[in-house]
């Protein structure tokens, strides 16, 4: 068996790709910006329109299903990160988990904040 360069026996350092990452650590907080953000200038500008209600569903839908991928994502990620005891862990494998971590943790909490928000459009509506 041959040692690689963190010294560990007949495993490469593999750790997942920062693109996919990046996407489970803020895939839950981005779509939460967006239908805050969204939801306000819908509320402001359209209320009293019949379609508005219904662009506000839309989004609550489209962003929640973005946080729930996300959450999935950071999920997937931190069980391939822990699959090895905390001593035989690559440097990649540690770096995978902390994000993974932290990813649930936002995610969650962008996925609560959504529903919270589309909880007041159905209780007070969009109306004049």
């Amino acid at each position: 068996m041959s040692t690689n360069e963190h010294g560990f026996t007949g495993r490469k350092p593999r750790g997942t790709h920062p693109l996919i990452l990046l996407f489970a650590v803020f895939g839950g907080t981005m779509p939460w910006t967006v239908h805050l953000i969204a939801s306000y200038s819908v509320a402001n500008y359209m209320c009293g329109n019949d379609i508005a209600l219904w662009v506000l569903h839309g989004l609550t839908v489209a962003t929640a299903a973005l946080s729930v991928t996300a959450f999935f994502t950071a999920l997937t990620i931190l069980r391939r990160a822990t699959r090895h005891p905390s001593g035989e862990r690559t440097p990649e494998e540690d770096r995978d988990q902390f994000l993974a971590s932290g990813g649930l943790l936002l995610a969650g909490l962008g996925f609560m904040a959504i529903i919270f928000g589309e909880t007041a459009v159905v209780i007070a509506g969009c109306g004049p």
